[in-house]
């Protein structure tokens, strides 16, 4: 028995992997931002708490010979049932599988799997993530979530100091290299002394394009989800909320005509003289 006690622990910590990180949007999202110490420690513990509550609270309650049919036993396991009628499943996995607590790990394992499954109802995909980029993501990731979930545009300016305004598609997850996908309705790139921003290449034309072409029925080969651009997240050296009228009346040095912030609307300078 002593000899057994690292296998044990071995698959008390896949058995809690297995409940947390495939079962359980939670715990998934959750282990992602751990080092692979901390998965390998609280893996271990939560299907060692498991495997206790079965042995302690669930066993007692259970018949000690559970029959089934031998052609189900045949089709889940692929394995040849040894008799013709009901087959005892306890004696089974001891056949199989001939070392101590097989049954119980076993059980353990559906139990895990059957609360990860039962947890999706309250904590889903989207809460879950949200839960813990709060708590583990940082201010940009948060930041970019929140604009995608409430549809505001964005003014990311990168590195190399290109910029752009758009939408949030897709917003960065918990990995650490992780990247946004944003609608682009304008772009340009930051002065070099100056560092303003200086705007010129404006997507909402072909945009409005695109949809009066569609409108009229006429066949388009590209389509406004198509102008979609990934952007790395480490790559984002700021990023803000971007409203056009407020950067058009306060902060541009040419005025601009506004109209509305959403993906088909323009933000178009104004050249000198033009009304």
């Amino acid at each position: 028995m002593a000899d057994f006690g690292p296998t044990l622990v071995l698959a008390l910590a896949v058995i809690g992997f297995v409940s947390l990180r495939w079962a359980s949007y939670w715990g998934r999202y959750q282990l992602a931002v751990l080092e692979w110490q901390e998965n390998l420690f609280w893996c271990t513990v939560f299907g060692a708490g498991l495997f206790v509550y079965f042995r302690l609270c669930l066993l007692p309650f259970l018949p000690h010979r559970l029959y089934v049919p031998m052609d189900l036993l045949e089709r889940v396991a692929r394995v040849p049932a040894p008799a013709s009628e009901p087959v005892d499943v306890v004696a089974w996995v001891k056949t199989y599988l001939p070392f101590p607590f097989s049954g119980s790990l076993l059980a353990t394992l559906a139990v895990g799997v059957a609360l990860g499954w039962v947890s999706r109802v309250r904590w889903t995909r989207v809460s879950s993530l949200r839960r813990v980029l709060v708590e583990h993501g940082g201010g940009l990731r948060n930041f970019l979530l929140d604009a995608g979930d409430e549809g505001a545009p964005v003014m990311l300016t990168m590195s190399n100091r290109k910029v752009y305004v758009g939408f949030v598609l897709a917003a960065p997850g918990l990995q650490k290299q992780e990247y946004v996908k944003i609608l682009p309705t304008i772009s340009g790139s930051r002065d070099d002394t100056t560092m303003r921003v200086v705007f010129t290449t404006p997507y909402t034309r072909a945009f409005e394009d695109i949809q009066r072409r569609q409108a009229g029925g006429e066949p388009v080969s590209a389509t406004i989800d198509a102008f979609g651009i990934i952007l790395p997240v480490d790559e984002i050296a700021s990023a803000c909320r971007f409203d056009a009228e407020t950067y058009g009346r306060y902060f541009a040095r040419s005025r601009m005509r506004l109209h509305g912030t959403g993906p088909a609307d323009s933000c178009t300078p104004l050249m000198a003289g033009e009304e």
